[in-house]
């Protein structure tokens, strides 16, 4: 097949052999779908029974876009809920389908790799629901300040070390905190000014102990 190398990179697959990629494939009953640009891939408000997974091109809904070896749906499949948003292909794209239940039943049939690809689905899921958590509660935070030092705590504990970079751009941490970017920009200049931290580019450096 040839977009194993795609799936290869994809987290649901984390170890698991090519071979046992292609046995995944023709048990599972997967779908592959082409789509032309602006094309709905997936669409909000219906339940979602597939874990999908960009295999050439790229989508998008509202919030995030992804390219090939990205997935979609996987919490919303897991739990048959819905998408918040349209799914729409940005270019020519092409996707893969893979219903939760098939897959399900798949690993009840014995094979040892589709413990590994369930195992590899919670660890997506428990990720992201810790992310949701920790979001909430830097949203939870009563002034953007707040919110700002509350998700550099969160950062520290997660790195382990008061000196770490961001995975973020400045654009994608104001949209993570609900702000706009200049809000942002003249809270952390305060926050240098102020001596609380050091910023170089993406670079964090805490100085204020109490963070």
């Amino acid at each position: 097949m040839k977009y194993t190398d795609v799936l290869k990179r994809c987290d649901i697959f984390k170890n698991v052999s090519e071979e046992n990629i292609l046995e995944v494939i023709r048990a599972a009953d997967i779908k592959i779908k082409k789509f032309d640009a602006k094309q709905i891939v997936y669409k909000k408000n219906i339940i979602c029974r597939d874990v999908c997974i960009v295999l050439v091109g790229s989508v998008s809904g509202e919030e995030k876009r992804f390219e090939a070896g990205d997935f979609f749906g996987i919490e919303e499949a897991a739990s048959e809920g819905v998408l918040r948003n349209d799914i729409y292909s940005v270019g020519s794209s092409e996707v893969l389908f893979m219903n939760f239940k098939k897959l399900l039943k798949c690993s009840g049939m014995g094979y040892p790799f589709f413990y590994r690809i369930m195992d590899n689905i919670c660890g997506i899921i428990s990720g992201k629901n810790m992310f949701y958590s920790q979001r909430l509660c830097v949203l939870s935070q009563n002034t953007l300040r707040n919110k700002l030092l509350e998700f550099l705590r969160l950062q520290k504990q997660i790195h382990g070390d008061s000196s770490f970079s961001l995975n973020m751009t400045r654009s994608e941490l104001a949209d993570y905190l609900c702000v706009d970017r200049c809000s942002l920009s003249r809270e952390l200049t305060k926050l240098r000014n102020e001596g609380v931290m050091e910023i170089n580019k993406q670079r964090i450096i805490l100085k204020h102990k109490q963070i």
